[in-house]
């Protein structure tokens, strides 16, 4: 079986976003970029208001990569 992480995401967006499409689009492009097994999910959700922001965390699995150095 392989190794897998989670991942953790916060970020932030401005007052005038349009929420519903900074959701559908972060969760499509990790989704896209990202495999998820059948128990996974990509998680989204706006956590606050920030002084000049909506914050919010994107949760997701990705494959461990193994680097040699």
């Amino acid at each position: 079986m392989n190794k897998r992480n989670r991942i953790f995401v916060n970020c932030g967006v401005g007052y005038e976003s349009d929420l519903q499409m900074v959701e559908d689009l972060t969760v499509k492009v990790i989704a896209d970029n990202f495999k998820q097994n059948d128990d996974e999910d990509v998680e989204f959700f706006f956590t606050e208001f920030g002084d000049s922001s909506i914050n919010f965390m994107v949760r997701f699995w990705a494959a461990c990569v193994n680097v040699k150095q």
